[in-house]
């Protein structure tokens, strides 16, 4: 073999290496971002399911329940107010409520209420802003909006609407 030949394959070896070291950081960095939006995904879905909980609790009957807030019969039963049901106002009065206080902050306009939160995702710098709100279009439905708010992520939005299980209860 040549010299030239030998620094020819030489500066082939290095090319190759240097091309097998940025693949894998790459799919590091990928995994990371992975792991990342899959803790954003949880605390996503933990708080949603916290606050289909405290929807489903709401105007419950509390003498049909247990010490464990469940049915003793197997069926939950409610009891909203008529002014709640005349007005179509169910989720409105829910957000004014005293069940999210300390939960964020609540304003109030005719033509909509909102409760507005921050969460911090843990051991992380990524913030999502949860806005709860109830529209005049509509004051039976709440619309529950998630905002990602991350540098290192793409920005992305998650909307979902509950509808409130006592307006079945109404008259």
């Amino acid at each position: 073999m040549t010299l030239t030949e030998s620094l020819v394959s030489s500066f082939l070896l290095m090319l190759f290496a240097g091309q097998s070291g940025r693949v894998f950081t790459y799919s590091m960095e990928a995994a990371g971002k992975t792991k990342i939006r899959d803790q954003v995904a949880l605390v996503i879905a933990s708080d949603l399911e916290h606050m289909r909980n405290q929807v489903n609790l709401w105007k419950t009957v509390g003498t049909n329940l247990n010490s464990n807030g469940l049915p003793l019969n197997g069926e939950m039963s409610y009891e909203p107010t008529a002014a709640m049901c005349l007005n179509n106002t169910l989720a409105k009065d829910l957000l004014n409520d005293n069940v999210f206080s300390g939960q964020g902050i609540l304003n109030n306009t005719e033509s909509e209420t909102t409760i507005v939160k921050t969460i911090v995702v843990p051991s992380t710098d990524i913030e999502i802003t949860r806005t709860i709100s109830s529209e005049a279009k509509n004051y039976n439905l709440l619309n529950i909006h998630y905002k990602i708010n991350a540098q290192s992520l793409k920005q992305s939005d998650q909307r979902t609407t509950l509808m409130m299980p006592a307006q079945a209860w109404c008259p």
